[in-house]
């Protein structure tokens, strides 16, 4: 078991980036990853969740996708809720990307993702065009990952103090309208775009 495993033999995780996630849960064959999430929630460690407004398959709760990705309803159970509980000291940071689609932050078009985004089926952004496979939501994934690449290079970058997690260039460049001249991102209730637990109590 990998309880017994040489600390040389683990990978040393740097942090986390997540692009449009869906937890399948399946009765007795896979029951989801609540608990770890519930565990990422008590580390410090750099996370990041980006989400789509288009994005029905990971915005959307059913029999098999729960609970959904993100809700803007602060009372609902959600993954960004479990990864980032009120009143925590969680590093997860959410952004959600206007016109973002479930398949938009892929280099190429995948059929797999296509079938789970059915945008056609969508009731998210009837009046939108969601941003397809291989275009500007994609350059935007492509740079956000070279940001947060280059704010957690270098052995314990942020020396477990989460406010220079929230004031790292990744975050600085993230926490804007239109983040590389890539994609809009919409706002949160207090007009920024980026949203963690504690917002306003901590890093004041």
């Amino acid at each position: 078991p990998m309880s017994e495993w040489d600390p040389s033999e683990l990978a040393n995780p740097v942090g986390l980036l997540q692009f449009s996630p869906v937890d399948q849960q399946i009765p007795f064959l896979v029951p989801g990853v609540a608990p770890y999430r519930k565990a990422l929630a008590e580390k410090p460690l750099p996370s990041l969740m980006i989400i789509g407004e288009c994005d029905c398959a990971s915005l959307d709760s059913n029999s098999i996708q729960k609970p959904p990705a993100w809700s803007p309803d602060p009372g609902a159970v959600t993954q960004f809720s479990q990864l980032s509980p009120k009143g925590s000291d969680s590093w997860a940071v959410v952004a959600n990307v206007e016109r973002g689609s479930h398949c938009g932050y892929l280099t190429e078009e995948n059929t797999v993702c296509s079938l789970a985004g059915k945008l056609d089926q969508c009731e998210r952004c009837k009046a939108k065009e969601p941003y397809a496979a291989s275009g500007a939501e994609s350059r935007f994934s492509d740079a956000l990952l070279g940001k947060l690449i280059g704010s957690c290079s270098g052995e314990d970058p942020f020396g477990g103090d989460f406010c220079r997690w929230i004031r790292s260039d990744c975050m600085t460049w993230l926490n804007t309208r239109n983040p590389g001249g890539h994609v809009n991102l919409l706002p949160f209730s207090d007009g920024s775009y980026t949203d963690y637990s504690g917002k306003g109590a901590r890093c004041s």
